[in-house]
């Protein structure tokens, strides 16, 4: 089984598939915790070997070395943080698929893509404040303006702002999305929040829009005591009313579940609730084809703003398909020896330069020198075996251990580890000694030196 490089830990994930039949390209959701606990469902624990900010998660095929598309969609530095990840095949229930989940890699920084991982997904986050993501269209008109702006966010320290600044009716916020596929089942995911001066009147929408240009609202808060979601079907809005969007000012995570094919709203959760009764799903309106998502907000006669943050499109299957076991955590082998499967090895052969078979650099140990590089034995004269390497962490001593190994004339017979006393010499540079004092029971003849350094 292959290893990421770079990674000190590992778990494996099953994937359950659902009775729906296979999936491809389906993205599951995974919580990761820094510290120890019983993996379950969702939940994984690091035993504290992650990074605080969890940049060194990654997650690969069952091959253990194809990393997955991902997003941290959110994190509590040092506690836990959930991300999204892209499975690119899930077979149907009852059979599953193995993902891996590596943690352990103090130089590795997060890597994840919501565009990458979603069908869709609004990236505020590596959007300059006042532009918007590529693909992305603002089509405002008076005073009004749709951009990523830094005053308000739930995720991050972004999110999309339709800002309504014209006391005047008949202007307002606007932003189109690209245009994506709309064939099969998805979830339509996203952060909400919004204000207004003194008229509640005010529309803060999420609207689809077909090929022709026609509008169908899935998200209108209206009036100042109650909000609406709202299907537009020839004139006539079907409406689920929810009290649990009447506060103004306050971050709402909302979740639009849709069945193109059948032509259905199949359910609709605020902050993980059910709102929608399964029993009278809302028809959809569109005749012709969905094109794109626009965001707009408008103001009767008085100012007022919205703001997106982590939108979405998801697919989604009914059921979903379902965590199953996790493996225990396993630890990575950089080392083919045998003799070292559980330690987490970097090594050096004086003997053999094993450059090309081990990617030092991804670690930030290299430079690694052992002296002498072989040992003549003819009586027992001590001899001290020296190791200096160079590693970028810049640890203290105490993290390091290098062990010494003694290969017999014959080479048939290995003789160690014998533990080394490790110093800092300067800045990221350190030295192990050992002295060998050779017994008479000792063949006599050229022993060949090994180093191997293991940082915790």
């Amino acid at each position: 089984m292959a290893w990421l490089e770079g990674w000190q830990y590992r778990k494996s994930h099953e994937i359950v598939g659902s009775t729906a039949g296979s999936q491809t390209d389906y993205q599951v959701r995974i919580v990761v915790h820094k510290g120890s606990g019983t993996d379950d469902g969702e939940n994984v624990y690091c035993n504290n070997h992650c990074q605080d900010d969890f940049g060194d998660i990654r997650f690969t095929k069952d091959d253990g070395e194809t990393t997955l598309n991902y997003w941290r969609e959110k994190y509590t530095s040092g506690d836990e943080a959930t991300f999204w990840v892209k499975i690119p095949s899930i077979p149907a229930s009852p059979n599953s698929v193995t993902i891996y989940v590596y943690y352990g890699n103090e130089q590795a920084t997060y890597t994840g893509d919501p565009d990458d991982t979603f069908i869709l997904a609004f990236d505020d986050e590596s959007t300059s404040v006042g532009s918007l993501p590529s693909g992305w269209t603002d089509s405002s008109s008076g005073d009004c303006s749709a951009s990523v702006q830094d005053d308000e966010a739930y995720l991050g320290t972004k999110s999309l702002k339709l800002y309504d600044n014209d006391s005047g009716s008949g202007n307002y916020a606007v932003c189109h999305s690209p245009s994506i596929d709309w064939s099969g089942k998805y979830a339509i995911r996203f952060y909400y929040r919004y204000n207004y001066s003194t008229d509640p009147a005010i529309y803060h929408s999420i609207v689809v829009v077909d090929s022709t240009g026609s509008t169908c609202w899935l998200l209108r808060p209206y009036q100042d005591t109650i909000r609406v979601l709202c299907i537009y079907t020839d004139q006539y809005y079907n409406k689920v009313d929810s009290t649990g969007l009447n506060q103004q000012n306050h971050w709402y995570l909302l979740e639009i579940f849709i069945d193109n094919e059948a032509g259905q709203i199949t359910n609709v959760q605020i902050d993980g609730t059910d709102v929608d009764d399964p029993n009278n799903h809302l028809p959809i309106s569109w005749v012709n084809t969905p094109h794109h998502f626009k965001f707009y907000s408008m103001g009767s006669a008085d100012m007022g703003n919205s703001w997106i943050d982590g939108f979405i499109v998801r697919k989604y299957a009914d059921p979903e398909p379902t965590h199953g076991d996790w493996g225990s955590e396993e630890t990575g082998v950089q080392s083919g020896s045998a003799d070292l499967q559980s330690t987490f090895v970097i090594q050096q052969e004086a003997s053999k330069d094993l450059s090309a078979q081990l990617d030092l650099n991804t670690f930030y140990i290299t430079d690694v020198y052992v002296s002498p590089e072989s040992v003549q034995r003819s009586g027992t004269t001590t001899t001290t075996l020296i190791c200096e390497w160079f590693d970028q962490a810049d640890k203290d001593a105490i993290y390091y251990e290098c062990d010494f190994y003694l290969r017999e004339p014959d080479n048939s017979t290995e003789k160690g580890p014998f533990s080394g006393s490790v110093s800092k010499i300067s800045s990221r540079t350190y030295k192990a000694t050992y002295n060998w004092d050779p017994q008479d029971s000792d063949p006599v003849g050229l022993y060949d030196v090994k180093a191997v350094v293991r940082r915790s």
